[in-house]
């Protein structure tokens, strides 16, 4: 768990990303919850909890396994 804060930032300048959420679940507990970067590349707004972020089609996957996990 210690790497994952670096492993992080180095994919997110590999790519170019401005921001990520990061959580981290195990045995139905949250783990690790940290947010990454600024709200648009060049700004100095940090992301924060109430961050509001574009997944596009990751949605789909991400909102179907929540709802199998939930019954």
């Amino acid at each position: 768990m210690a790497r994952l804060p670096r492993f992080v930032e180095d994919a997110m300048r590999g790519t170019g990303v401005p921001a990520v959420a990061v959580a981290v679940v195990h045995d139905d507990k949250v783990v690790y919850v940290k947010d990454f970067g600024v709200r648009r590349v060049g700004d100095a707004i940090a992301v924060g909890p109430d961050t509001v972020f574009q997944i596009a089609s990751v949605s789909e996957p991400v909102s179907s396994t929540a709802c199998s996990r939930s019954r």
